[in-house]
C-alpha cells in the first residue's frame, strides 16, 4: 500500500514537473497569486522530502525561490535565507548529482541576493564552485556561468574590480566554444559592457551592449528576450550615451527601456525574472532623473527620484540596498540644489543604512562619503570636508582597483580643488593629473569627460596661483567644448555640452585678468567680449528652464561669473570714466534680479494682472503644465519627445498671441529686457525722490544714486560691513554695541552719499547682506543711550522706503503687477525672503 501511495505520488509530481516552464511551479504560482501561501507552504512541505529522494532530481533547482518567497511573506527574510539555506544542504547530502547541487545553490544565490544579501550570495557561489569543480572542468558553460554569477554578486557588493576579473573570464571561457552559447553570451557581454562603463571606456562599453542586443535577437522572442533583457540592455546603454553627450539618444534609449520593462512585468505568463524586474525599473527611472540633473532640470529630477523611491519603499524590504541608494542619491540632489542640511540627512541616513549591512558595500558608502564631503565643504565646516575626502579615497580603491568610472573621476576633480583651497598644491596637482591621464588613456581627449578633466587641471592651476598655466589649459578647454559643439547633432546634446562652456571661459578669463597689467585697457575689454560670450550660454539655458526653483539655480550657479563681468566692468569705468560700463553693470545686475522675480511670479499662481483676462491666464497654466507634463508622461511612452516637442510649440504661439494682445503683460512676464541707460531709468524715479542703489560687486561695495535730472557713482569702503550686519543681528548684543555698529555703518554705507542726497524721501535698494539692515536704525553721530537715539537716526532726516529693482520703477513694466502680485517682493523682509535672495 505504501509503494502504491508513495508511486502515485511521485506520478503527481512528474506532472507537475513538466508543466514547469523556466523554472515556475505553476500550482505554487497559482496560490501565490492568490496571496494563499498557507496553503502553497503545506504543499511545499509534502512536496521537498518526496522530490529529494525521488529519480527526478532535477526539478530541485526549481525550489530554492519559492521556499525563500512563501516563507519570506509567512514569517520574515532572516527566516527565509535560513531555509533556502537548509533546502540547499539537503540536496547535497542526499547525493544529488553534481549539476543539480550546482543549480540549486545557483538558485539559492539569487534568493539571497533579491533580499540584498549579495555578499551571501557571492560566497555561496565561490563555495559550490569547489564543490563541484570536476564538473566545471568537463563543462565550459557552466564554469562561465559560474564566472558570470560571481561577477554579478562582486558588482553588487559594489567591488567592481572583483567583478570585472569574474566577467573576463566568463567571456573568454564563452567566446572559445564552438557552438555559442547565445543565452550565456547575452549575459556575458552585458557584464563586459557594465565593466567597461566602469573603467570610463565608453566606446568598448557600447560594443559590448551591441554584442549583447546581437545575441538575444538569435534567441526565441518571448517577453523574457524581447522586454526584460533588452530594456536591461538598454538602461546600460543610455547610460553610455550620456557620457558621451549623446543626451537625446540616452533618454530616448532609457524611455524605451523602461517601457520594455512594464509591458515584460504586464505580461500574462508567470517567469522568476519579474521580481527583479520590479526593482529593476526603479533603477531605470533613478538613471532618467540623474540625465535631467546633468541638464540642470532639477525639478524633474527631483520628481523623478522622489517616485522612485516612494514606490521602493511600498514594495521593497525597508532596509534594503535599494532604498539606501536612493538616499543617497536624493541627499547628492539636495546638494546640487544648496540644501545642505536636508542633503546632510539624507546622505547621513544613507550611510547609517550601509553600514548596518553584514558586508557592507563600499562603492554606496563612498557614494555617500563623496557627497557629505561636498556638503560640509559648502558649508564650510573644512575638518570633516576633510575627514570624508579621505574616506571615499579609501572606499573608491577598494572598490574601483584601478578601473574608474564617471563618478569616481567627478570625485578627483571635487577633491583636487578641495586640496588646492587648502593650499595642499602637491596634493591637489596629483588628484587633478591622476583623472586627466586615465581619461587620456581610456577615451582620448575628444570628448566631454576630457574637458571637465583638462578643465579640472586648470582651476586647480588656478587656485595655487599657477596663472600662466591655468591660462593655457582653459584655453585648450574652450577650444575643446566647441568642437564637441560643432559635431552635435541632437539640439539637447549641444546644450549639454554648451553647459559646460561659460565656466570655461570664466577660467580662462580670471587667469588672463591675473596676467594683466592694472592699467591694461584694451586687455580687459578683450576679456569682456570673452565674458558676453558666456552670457549669452546662460540666456540660451534660461529659454529652455520653466521650472522657477532650477531658474533660480541656475543663477546663482553663475553668480561668480556674472560677478566678475560686473567687477570688470567696474574697473574699466575707474579707468576710462566711460559711463557706458555702469549702464552695462546696472543692466546684468537688475536682468538677474528680473529674472528671479519673473520666476517667483511663475510660482505664485494666485498673481493676477488687471489687464489680462482671467482666462487667458487659466489657459497660460494648462499650456505651461502641458510642457512639464509631456516629459513627465513620455517617461514610459515612446512618443515622450514628441509630445514635448507639440507642447512647447503651443506655449510658443501663446507667447506670440500674449506679445500681439496684451504688450505690457508678455513685457513684463517674457520679453527680452530691454538694455537702458542709467539717463534713461532716471526719468521713472518719482519727484522728490533720491534713489540708492546698493552693488555689492567682488566683495567691495558701490551706489548708485539717482533722481530725476541727475544721477552719481560711488564707490564705497565699505568691506567690514557684513560682519558689522552681522553682529548687529545678533540679539545679545547690548547697548553701547548697537549704537556703535549703527554709526559705524552710517559712516561706511550714507555719509559718503549724502553730498549727492538731495531730497529728503530716499528710496533704497538693497543687495546681498545689506537686505538684513534698516537703514533707518543708523545715526548720523556716536549716541551715549537709546534717548539720543531717535534724534541722531536717518529717520529724524528722511523719510526712507524700499524696492527691488530700478527696472521696476519703470511704468510700464510694473503697473499690471502692482495690485496682488509684487507685495510678496518689496522688502517687507521677512527671514525667508532674505535668505532666498541672499542664496541666489
Amino acid at each position: 500500500m505504501k509503494v502504491f501511495l508513495l508511486s502515485f505520488l511521485l506520478s503527481i509530481l512528474c506532472l507537475s514537473v513538466s508543466s514547469q516552464a523556466k523554472g515556475v511551479v505553476d500550482d505554487l504560482e497559482k496560490l501565490m497569486k492568490e496571496n494563499k501561501y498557507e496553503e502553497a507552504k503545506l504543499k511545499l512541505d509534502a512536496r521537498l522530502p518526496l522530490l529529494i529522494s525521488s529519480r527526478y532530481p532535477d526539478t530541485l533547482i526549481s525550489y530554492p525561490k519559492y521556499i525563500g518567497k512563501i516563507n519570506a511573506k509567512l514569517a520574515d527574510d532572516e527566516t527565509a535565507i535560513r531555509l533556502v539555506g537548509a533546502f540547499a544542504e539537503k540536496v547535497k547530502t542526499a547525493g544529488a548529482p553534481p549539476n543539480v547541487v550546482f543549480r540549486v545553490y545557483l538558485e539559492s544565490a539569487i534568493f539571497y541576493s533579491l533580499k540584498g544579501k549579495h555578499s551571501l550570495a557571492y560566497e555561496t557561489v565561490l563555495g559550490v564552485q569547489k564543490q563541484v569543480a570536476s564538473l566545471l572542468s568537463s563543462s565550459p558553460v557552466d564554469a562561465a556561468l559560474a564566472q558570470s554569477e560571481l561577477g554579478v554578486y562582486g558588482y553588487r557588493m559594489g567591488n567592481i574590480g572583483l567583478s570585472g576579473q569574474h566577467h573576463r573570464k566568463a567571456t573568454s571561457i564563452l567566446e572559445s566554444l564552438a557552438e555559442p552559447n547565445y543565452e550565456r553570451l547575452y549575459n556575458s557581454y552585458n557584464s563586459m559592457g557594465t565593466i567597461m562603463w566602469f573603467s570610463s571606456r565608453i566606446d568598448s562599453g557600447i560594443y559590448y551592449f551591441d554584442k549583447a542586443i546581437g545575441a538575444l535577437k538569435k534567441l526565441p522572442p518571448t517577453p523574457e528576450n524581447k522586454n526584460y533583457r533588452v530594456g536591461i540592455v538598454q538602461n546600460n546603454l543610455s547610460q553610455l550615451y550620456n557620457e558621451k553627450g549623446r543626451t537625446s539618444e540616452a533618454i530616448h534609449t532609457l524611455e524605451e527601456g523602461i517601457l520594455n520593462m512594464k509591458t515584460f512585468l504586464a505580461s500574462p505568463e508567470p517567469n522568476p525574472k519579474k521580481d527583479f524586474a520590479n526593482i529593476r525599473q526603479y533603477e531605470f527611472i533613478d538613471n532618467l532623473a540623474r540625465i535631467y540633473r546633468q541638464l540642470g532640470d532639477f525639478s524633474k529630477g527631483e520628481y523623478l527620484l522622489t517616485y522612485s523611491f516612494r514606490e521602493k519603499q511600498k514594495s521593497l524590504p525597508a532596509n534594503g540596498p535599494d532604498i539606501y541608494k536612493s538616499l543617497i542619491s536624493l541627499g547628492g540632489l539636495y546638494y546640487e540644489q544648496m540644501n545642505y542640511k536636508k542633503a546632510e540627512q539624507y546622505l547621513l541616513d544613507g550611510l547609517k543604512m550601509v553600514r548596518m549591512e553584514p558586508n557592507p558595500s563600499p562603492l554606496w558608502a563612498g557614494e555617500a562619503c563623496n557627497s557629505l564631503s561636498r556638503v560640509y565643504d559648502a558649508m564650510g565646516n573644512v575638518p570633516l570636508a576633510e575627514q570624508y575626502f579621505h574616506l571615499t579615497d579609501s572606499l573608491y580603491e577598494v572598490s574601483y582597483q584601478g578601473e574608474y568610472d564617471e563618478t569616481y573621476l567627478d570625485f578627483l576633480r571635487e577633491s583636487s580643488l578641495f586640496y588646492a583651497r587648502q593650499h595642499q598644491g602637491a596634493l591637489a596637482i596629483s588628484k587633478a593629473d591622476k583623472g586627466l591621464q586615465y581619461i587620456i588613456h581610456t577615451q582620448g581627449k575628444e570628448t566631454l569627460s576630457a574637458f571637465q578633466q583638462v578643465l579640472n587641471v586648470a582651476d586647480v592651476q588656478y587656485q595655487l596661483g599657477n596663472f600662466q598655466q591655468s591660462l593655457a589649459l582653459g584655453r585648450e578647454a574652450v577650444s575643446m567644448v566647441n568642437n564637441r559643439i560643432s559635431a552635435s547633432t541632437q539640439l539637447l546634446d549641444s546644450v549639454r555640452a554648451e553647459l559646460r562652456k561659460p565656466g570655461a571661459i570664466l577660467l580662462m578669463s580670471r587667469s588672463e585678468y591675473k596676467l594683466l597689467k592694472t592699467d591694461d585697457i584694451a586687455g580687459m575689454k578683450r576679456l569682456l567680449v570673452q565674458l558676453a560670450e558666456a552670457l549669452d550660454v546662460i540666456r540660451r539655458k534660461r529659454a529652455i528652464i520653466k521650472e522657477p526653483a532650477d531658474i533660480n539655480l541656475m543663477m546663482s550657479q553663475n553668480k561668480d561669473l556674472l560677478d566678475f563681468t560686473k567687477e570688470l566692468q567696474v574697473r574699466l569705468f575707474e579707468l576710462t570714466g566711460d559711463e557706458s560700463l555702469i549702464d552695462q553693470v546696472i543692466d546684468l545686475h537688475e536682468t538677474a534680479i528680473y529674472n528671479r522675480i519673473r520666476a517667483r511670479l511663475d510660482k505664485q499662481r494666485a498673481v493676477r494682472f488687471a489687464e489680462v483676462p482671467a482666462e487667458v491666464q487659466q489657459q497660460e497654466e494648462r499650456l505651461l503644465a502641458a510642457v512639464s507634463e509631456s516629459l513627465r508622461s513620455g517617461r514610459t511612452e515612446s512618443d515622450g519627445i514628441h509630445q514635448y516637442i507639440a507642447a512647447e510649440k503651443s506655449w510658443k504661439d501663446f507667447q506670440e498671441m500674449l506679445r500681439k494682445k496684451y504688450p505690457k503683460y508678455y513685457a513684463m512676464r517674457y520679453a527680452d529686457l530691454e538694455k537702458r541707460k542709467v539717463s534713461q531709468l532716471s526719468r521713472f524715479v518719482p519727484d522728490g525722490v533720491t534713489v540708492i542703489r546698493y552693488f555689492n560687486i567682488g566683495g567691495k561695495y558701490f551706489a548708485l544714486l539717482a533722481d530725476k535730472n541727475k544721477h552719481h557713482w560711488v564707490p564705497l569702503q565699505a568691506t567690514q560691513a557684513d560682519e558689522w550686519i552681522r553682529q548687529l543681528a545678533d540679539p545679545s548684543q547690548d547697548e553701547k554695541s548697537i549704537n556703535r555698529l549703527c554709526y559705524d555703518l552710517y559712516k561706511i554705507l550714507w555719509q559718503p552719499l549724502e553730498k549727492n542726497i538731495s531730497n529728503k524721501r530716499v528710496m533704497v535698494i538693497p543687495d546681498g547682506p545689506l537686505y538684513y539692515l534698516s537703514f533707518e536704525m543708523l545715526v548720523k553721530k556716536p549716541v551715549a543711550g537709546f534717548r539720543d537715539y531717535v534724534a541722531a537716526s536717518l529717520l529724524s532726516s528722511y523719510a526712507i522706503s524700499y524696492h527691488y529693482s530700478f527696472f521696476a520703477l519703470e511704468p510700464t513694466q510694473s503697473q499690471p503687477g502692482r495690485r496682488a502680485g509684487f507685495a510678496a517682493f518689496v522688502p517687507g523682509f521677512s527671514d525667508d525672503v532674505k535668505e532666498n535672495y541672499l542664496s541666489s
